[in-house]
């Protein structure tokens, strides 16, 4: 088996992944919940805000957390389509029909009225909005406007096509991204700003493949979510790392095998580790259902069963916040935004790496081929254990009975064919245990192309 180049799935369990949502529930609805789908979650202060979508086509709501009730706020006209919101200077900053809107605790005002914007962040001090927008108050700007506290003023002369989503300051950089480009500086879907030029950032995502939707800063690098994938030479797919110099992965990236759309929304730092939200099924090969955390080496995921997807995440007064279309989590009623009560509970870990297969240690599971996309030997190299049998379940924990055939020598034949193409999860077990309950048993993860 040397020289054999084979993909192995390296999962750890801290917890039974199955039996975990029998046990209790990780998140709680927040005051009365939603009706409708939220946008938009941002803390400001000791209040947390949230933007909702209304009954009215193409509007939404700006709402507040009130002891434990939402509360709606009137505003200075009529609110449609909020694209993003950011907290700035003790106060919050967000987009409204008549312009852009600066909430201070007892002042109200409108700081920009005849342009919105899409996306919003911070740059040596300054709010910075982008969008589709091609003037400022009246001033040329294409696409990046700043906001000193008293004017808005364009970036540069740079025109840009299409739209800018998001923006982040990192190493004294300004960072752009969204679904833009500019042939003169060669600048696909994210560029930087240092002062005086835009510059590429490595090769940029080439070959349309996607948009940025998000930023964040962890362990010294920039984080970046999104649409795109990892074809092309491009990083991803759907989340990269750049350490100032050259793209990185991470470990295997965020995906939805078979699935179109899958996307990061949105991600935040908590408790050290990063994590992301959106429509994805998948983070580093394990499955994690619109919501995983990366610790810098792998990715965790929950087992939680949302009934829709996470739009936004956010970290409130020391606590973690996710707002979204759901309204169920693991069949409890919950409406769109729930706060994490689960402590220190991972339900599983890891990360998909490909790696030089070499001759089986004694106990050593291993699963060749994998993935697969027919059938694959399951192989217990070293046990001492017999009468053991083969459990599979979905990456929505439910147990499925494909056909299995075994030897005596620690080996078993898992016929895939008639599964969907996925992740699943399994064990073996010795008979007279139940299934991920086994101090005896041995777990392990396979691929159905």
């Amino acid at each position: 088996m040397k020289n054999l180049t084979v993909l192995l799935l390296l999962l750890s369990v801290s917890q039974n992944p199955f039996t975990r949502l029998a046990f209790g529930q990780n998140w709680e609805q927040v005051g009365q919940g939603m009706g409708s789908n939220v946008r938009f979650l941002e803390s400001v202060e000791d209040t947390l805000f949230a933007v909702k979508y209304s009954n009215i086509q193409d509007t939404t709501v700006l709402l507040k957390l009130s002891d434990t009730s939402w509360q709606t706020i009137d505003d200075v006209c009529f609110t449609s389509g909020i694209q993003s919101i950011i907290e700035h200077e003790n106060g919050l900053i967000y987009t409204m029909s008549c312009g852009i809107v600066h909430r201070a605790i007892g002042a109200t005002s409108l700081i920009g009225h005849d342009f919105g914007a899409m996306g919003f962040g911070h740059y040596q001090g300054d709010l910075i909005a982008v969008g589709w927008f091609d003037t400022v108050n009246g001033l040329p700007a294409s696409r990046v406007a700043r906001w000193d506290g008293m004017n808005w003023s364009a970036i540069d002369t740079t025109i840009w096509n299409n739209a800018i989503g998001c923006a982040i300051e990192y190493q004294g950089e300004l960072y752009v991204g969204g679904n833009m480009w500019n042939e003169h500086w060669d600048i696909d879907r994210i560029g930087r700003w240092d002062g005086t030029q835009w510059k590429k950032v490595g090769n940029g995502i080439h070959g349309g493949m996607g948009s940025v939707n998000c930023f964040e800063i962890y362990h010294d690098d920039l984080y970046m979510g999104g649409s795109f994938t990892d074809q092309n030479g491009n990083p991803g797919p759907k989340i990269a790392r750049w350490n100032g110099e050259q793209w990185l992965d991470v470990g295997g990236g965020i995906n939805s095998p078979g699935v179109n759309g899958c996307s990061v929304q949105d991600m935040v730092v908590f408790n050290d580790e990063l994590y992301a939200v959106g429509s994805c099924a998948y983070a580093g090969g394990i499955s994690a259902q619109y919501i995983a955390k990366w610790n810098g080496t792998e990715w965790c995921g929950f087992c939680a069963v949302f009934n829709n997807t996470i739009s936004s995440i956010e970290v409130h007064q020391g606590e973690l916040y996710i707002g979204g279309g759901f309204t169920t989590i693991n069949d409890d009623t919950i409406y769109r935004v729930a706060k994490w009560v689960g402590g220190d509970f991972v339900d599983q870990c890891g990360t998909l790496s490909s790696i030089e297969d070499t001759e089986a240690e004694p106990a050593q599971l291993t699963i060749s081929p994998n993935p697969t996309t027919s059938t694959t030997t399951i192989t217990w190299k070293g046990q001492t254990h017999g009468n053991y049998q083969l459990q599979l379940f979905d990456a929505q924990g439910r147990q499925i009975v494909p056909p299995v055939s075994s030897t005596k020598n620690g080996e078993w034949e898992l016929d895939m064919r008639g599964l969907a193409p996925g992740i699943y999860f399994g064990q073996l077990v010795a008979a007279e245990e139940r299934p991920f309950g086994s101090a005896q048993g041995k777990s392990f993860k396979v691929v159905r192309e």
